[in-house]
Formats: C-alpha cells, structure tokens, sequence
C-alpha cells in the first residue's frame, strides 16, 4: 500500500485555478472542533493505461496532478483515491502492470495513501489483484483525528455487499458520536443519474447508520467532474485525471468533452480537504479550469 500503510457534486467552471468551497461549521463538541489540524489531497478516475481519443496522454495528466501534489504546502498527511486506478483490461499480465506502475507514481511522493476500488480496477477477477497489490477493497483507518471508511460499490455491481455493510455498522457504532468521517466510494452513494450507472442501489443503508454523526462527508469519483451534494450530509466528487464528463441531462449516450487535442488538461485536477478549527475547506485545483458556456435566455 502506499507509504505508511500495512496493508492497506456537477462540473462547475471556474476563472481561475483554484476554487475554494466551503463546508461551513459542524454542529460538534468541543473536543472535534479543537482537533489538531489534518489535510488530505482526494484523487480519482487515473485510467492508467488508457488509449484513445478521450485524452490521447493520460499518463501525463497524471504525472502533471502529482507534481502539482508534491509541491503543496503545507504537506499533505494523506491522500485519498476513489477509484479506477487503472484502465480496465481482460489481460492479467497487463493489469498487474498497470497497478504497479500506479502504485510507484503514489509511493514515489511519500505521501501516505489510501484507495478504493472502481469498476475498471476489479473488471475481470472482482478486485482480487486490487486487494493483492494496492489493498482491502474496504477498510477503516484513522490518521489523526480522522476516521476513514473506504468502501467497495462496484465490484458486486453498483451496490455493497450485505456483510459489508454489516461490518460498516459495527465499525461506527464503535465510535464516539463527535468523531470527525470521512467515506469513500468510487460510484456516489446517492442516486445522482442512474441511466449512466451514477448510483449505489443500497447506498440508504450506508446514510441511515451514519445519521447520528454530525461530522461526517461522503467523498466518491467516478462522474468525472466536480459535484457538491447535500445528501444525508455532504457529497463530494473529486475531479478525474484522466478526461472531464459533461453534466447529466438529455443525452441518449455518455460521451466526453470535444476537449480533443487542443486541451488535454481541461476539467482533470485534484481537490483539497483541510480541516481546521472544525470545518473542511476544500478547494478544487485545476490543471486547466473548464470553460463556463453562459445560457442567454
């Protein structure tokens, strides 16, 4: 796993690089709000191996997001990556390669990190290489005064397991009711478009046992651009690597931005979560901010 470990909302433009969005105060105790500082740097949709004309680089894109990682200050403690790591591929050969070619870029910025699983990363044997060389597909771990859930919802189809979510309830029955949760998914929990697989059939579930605690946000990718969603708490997406997705709407196809050859970087960025004085400020960090198209009525 990475450094550290044992084992381990819509696309909105913006005019500059850099897009600070506000969770606002928590209603939590007095122990929460005083916790010692923490920042994370939340990654997603690599697509490592990738070829074609949706980002002719994506290898590039990549290795540009990390060096815009790298020389963040203050370092960031950990980083967290919701999924498809890698360009799914029927050939075993090539899967393992692509894991561990993305596993030295992560290890390479001796950052901490920890990742779920997306579709692409357990096509073909259900996660198995996943879990044998990035990690568990779910987990709990602490750094700081957070608490992360990584959770697997797309290797059994768009939905978690039974005695995984049994397992998610015993975890957070353990914790204080001021605990400060993070949960990662790569699909949102919530049903944001289903006609295009952006939904967890069970995700309810995963809401109901988090009711009773007030600091708490649910971080997914797999959409391809950045959404913030008010949903039994706050839904947030991080922004792809590897090549933006338009908004859902009327189209009968998911087809990618005609971004094309003339800008391979826009829309694809990281997003930064810091916690201090009892809230998260998170800004987006663009390699290259999408174009806002202003509707004329």
């Amino acid at each position: 796993m990475g450094t550290g470990w044992t084992r381990r909302e819509l696309m909105r433009g913006s005019a500059v690089a850099l897009f600070a969005g506000f969770m606002g105060p928590w209603g939590i105790s007095r122990r929460a709000r005083a916790a010692e500082r923490f920042r994370a740097v939340h990654l997603s949709d690599f697509h490592w191996g990738y070829r074609g004309p949706w980002n002719r680089h994506p290898e590039a894109s990549l290795r540009a997001v990390l060096e815009r990682v790298r020389g963040l200050s203050p370092r960031p403690d950990l980083m967290l990556v919701t999924g498809d790591l890698i360009q799914a591929t029927p050939e075993s050969s090539q899967r393992r390669e692509r894991f561990q070619q993305v596993k030295s870029l992560l290890d390479s910025l001796a950052i901490p990190w920890v990742a779920v699983p997306g579709e692409h990363d357990t096509f073909g044997d259900g996660g198995a290489m996943f879990e044998e060389l990035i990690g568990p597909r779910y987990y709990h771990r602490t750094v700081g005064p957070i608490h992360i859930f990584g959770l697997d919802n797309v290797s059994r189809g768009p939905l978690l397991e039974p005695r995984q979510v049994s397992w998610f309830r015993r975890e957070i029955q353990a914790l204080s009711r001021d605990s400060i949760i993070l949960v990662l998914t790569h699909a949102p929990l919530f049903s944001l478009f289903i006609p295009w697989n952006w939904y967890t059939y069970n995700g309810t579930a995963i809401y109901h046992i988090m009711r009773p605690y007030a600091a708490k946000q649910f971080l997914f990718g797999h959409i391809h651009q950045a959404c913030d969603r008010e949903y039994e708490g706050m839904n947030r997406s991080g922004l792809p690597t590897a090549w933006p997705l338009p908004e859902p709407g009327p189209l009968v196809r998911l087809e990618p931005w005609p971004q094309g050859a003339t800008h391979p970087e826009m829309g694809l960025g990281f997003r930064v979560l810091d916690w201090q004085g009892g809230r998260f400020e998170e800004p987006l960090v663009y390699l290259e901010p999408p174009v806002v198209q202003e509707v004329t009525p």
